[in-house]
């Protein structure tokens, strides 16, 4: 395994965003979340370039400018390390939480991408989210690339949905989201369904309610056991990895983060 060394986030300006959006707290509860774990990362912001890294250390450390900038190490397959180094992009992601539900643990949790959506829309697709039989989490999706695309994440337990019904809870989310469709750009609408330590993912770009609600009947049918990426596409979900579409709109990465030279173990 090789070792590789990144810039995860900062609490300085954030290029992709123009401005600061994370303090100390944040990093240091991010940082918490990664050590140890498994994260998946975009080779070039492409859906078709997964890698699961694992996270070995984390360092928060004083940055150039005053700021407060959080490292990480990890850990990637021998024939899989060529790539991070030649590539001019990586893509992380991570969110940070505004809404808590009001009563209870949740079930389900939103994160809007901040450049595109509104704190009003969030509260809006929570609350009815909420009302549809759900008790959502609420906050911001960070995707540290230089321009990022119009992004909504949402996670719920498969237990829930078996509980309340798929087809009710495929409604619910529809009604809960439909507000973020946007006439002027397609969102990307990453879905998460949970289940125990496994987990599988299914994006869809769409600036239409036909478009996002065939996908959403269609969750189903996604194989929870078969954990990884599923994309929409010609109607019928493909596991990310085994085409060749290379991600419309994908730019490199700013300032955060960036690899550095490879260490060896």
């Amino acid at each position: 395994m090789a070792r590789i060394e990144a810039i995860v986030a900062g609490t300085g300006v954030i290029p992709s965003y123009g401005k600061p959006l994370l303090d100390e707290h944040d990093l240091r509860r991010l940082a918490d979340q990664l050590t140890g774990s498994s994260v998946p990362m975009l080779i070039e912001h492409d859906l078709d370039q997964p890698v699961d890294v694992d996270v070995v250390r984390t360092e928060i450390r004083d940055g150039p400018e005053g700021d407060r900038q959080l490292f990480v190490e990890y850990e990637v397959p021998d024939e899989q390390a060529a790539a991070f180094e030649q590539a001019k992009g990586m893509s992380i992601g991570f969110s940070k939480w505004l809404i808590a539900p009001d009563d209870g643990e949740a079930d389900a949790s939103l994160c809007i991408d901040p450049s595109h959506f509104d704190n009003f829309e969030l509260a809006v697709a929570v609350r009815r989210l909420n009302r549809g039989g759900f008790t959502p989490a609420g906050g911001i999706y960070l995707q540290l690339a230089v321009e990022p695309p119009p992004t909504v994440v949402f996670d719920f337990l498969l237990a829930t949905a078996q509980a309340i019904g798929w087809g009710i809870i495929t409604n619910a989310i529809y009604d809960g989201l439909k507000i973020l469709l946007h006439r002027d750009h397609k969102t990307h609408f990453r879905f998460r369904i949970h289940k125990d330590a496994t987990s599988v993912t299914a994006e869809v770009e769409t600036s239409s309610e036909a478009g996002l609600k065939e996908a959403l009947k269609a969750l189903r049918d996604l194989d929870i056991e078969n954990d990884g990426l599923f994309v929409r596409e010609s109607r019928k979900w493909r596991k990310a990895g085994t085409g060749k579409r290379a991600r419309a709109g994908t730019r490199r990465l700013g300032k955060e983060p960036r690899a550095s030279r490879r260490k060896q173990r």
